[in-house]
This record gives structure tokens, sequence and C-alpha cells, in this order.
């Protein structure tokens, strides 16, 4: 049997489905290295589901958007921990 290989699969703003764009995700990208959004705040402002927007701002997903890519915290919610802690 041949190889099943699919041209017709777009990614990113190409998809249909999206959500989000090479422009929202630059700027969300920016918003949480300026000022230390959360995703959840970031995700709401879009209009995207959490998901979404976190595999957006560490590049899992529009990977040509641009701007800053941040790494997950693997202690969770540092920004909620200070808040708390305060």
């Amino acid at each position: 049997m041949g190889e099943f290989t699919s041209t017709s699969y777009q990614s990113g703003e190409e998809n249909q489905n999206a959500v989000l764009t090479n422009a929202y995700v630059r700027a969300a990208r920016e918003l949480r290295a300026d000022f230390g959004m959360s995703v959840r705040e970031l995700s709401n402002m879009y209009g995207c589901s959490t998901g979404a927007m976190s595999m957006a701002l560490r590049g899992v997903t529009f990977k040509r958007a641009g701007g800053p890519i941040s790494a997950p915290d693997p202690r969770g919610n540092q920004r909620r921990r200070a808040t708390l802690e305060a």
C-alpha cells in the first residue's frame, strides 16, 4: 500500500477553524513577557481555550508568529503563588 500523505492540512492562522492569528499570538506573547499576564487572562482576552493559548505562548503552535517564547514554569503559576504569599 502507498504511504498516506495529506496535502490539505493547514496550520496556524491558515486553518479555517483557527481562532488565533499570528498577530494575536505575537501580541499575547509580548503582553505575557512585558506584563506577566496569565494564560487564562490572555485566553479570555483573545477568545480561545487556555490550552490553545498555552501552546501558542510556548511555541508549540504558531512557531512562525514571532515574539518572545515563554517557557513553562515547572512549579506551576509563579505569579499566583507570589500573590498568595504576599
